[in-house]
């Protein structure tokens, strides 16, 4: 659920609120999901966490409140930014998911969210969303974090293991066999992992069948906007945990 208090609904009613106390009041988000697009056909919503937290969770409001009044911000950036709370121990991370739009206030505004997180606003491993926008109406939103699929960087198409094994003096048939390629992609988009499910009981020919799976360059995957390692299956793309 988007946060957002627009200047004419804290002053109905004549009652005058300071600038501090409107970044507090949209601040005081709920953690319940809202409506986010997705920027690629091969991206989808991570479902974990099962709840999304409240911003109070993640973030000290008085803290961030207090730097967004005293620094000043050109302009009326909105931002997404990602947020990242390592396993199994270390600071929480806050980065400009899209740089290029904004990117003054795009690293200013995720150093003064970093500088006001809660160490233990959320279990290690967990990444999310914020959307923020620092100039009146203040909005403060959490969403869940988007991971893109690696894409292939060749101009073939999908492999299909396919080997002909040759015995004797005379060439043996080839040998096919329908199987799915499960490969781990590597943050920089070299093929470190793949594997055959099923393979064909001989390991010598799922090795021959699985050459030119490793010969691939890919742009890798991305987690809000960072390059991370994945196990891809066919077009699904899931996290490798350590």
């Amino acid at each position: 659920m988007a946060v957002d208090l627009g200047i004419a609904d804290a002053l109905s009613g004549g009652t005058r609120v300071k600038p501090l106390s409107l970044i507090l009041v949209a601040l005081a988000g709920s953690g319940a999901d809202a409506v986010q697009s997705l920027p690629a056909p091969n991206c989808r919503r991570l479902d974990l966490p099962r709840r999304l937290p409240a911003i109070a969770e993640l973030v000290d409001s008085a803290a961030l409140a207090s730097r967004l009044v005293g620094v000043p911000i050109a302009g009326s950036p909105e931002v997404e930014l990602g947020l990242a709370f390592p396993r199994p121990s270390g600071s929480p991370q806050v980065w400009a998911i899209n740089p290029d739009d904004t990117p003054d206030a795009g690293s200013r505004l995720a150093g003064l969210v970093q500088a006001s997180l809660r160490a233990d606003g959320a279990p290690p491993g967990t990444t999310l969303r914020i959307h923020l926008r620092a100039d009146p109406p203040i909005g403060v939103r959490v969403q869940r974090s988007i991971l893109c699929a690696p894409v292939s960087l060749d101009s073939g198409g999908t492999i299909q293991p396919a080997v002909q094994v040759t015995g004797g003096v005379r060439p043996a048939p080839p040998q096919r066999w329908n199987a799915v390629i499960r490969q781990r992609i590597g943050a920089d988009g070299v093929v470190l992992d793949a594997r055959l499910q099923p393979g064909s009981g001989k390991p010598e020919l799922d090795r021959l069948a699985l050459l030119p799976v490793f010969a691939r360059r890919w742009r890798p995957a991305t987690l809000d906007g960072r390059p991370v390692e994945v196990w891809l299956v066919k077009d699904r793309a899931d996290l490798a945990r350590p």
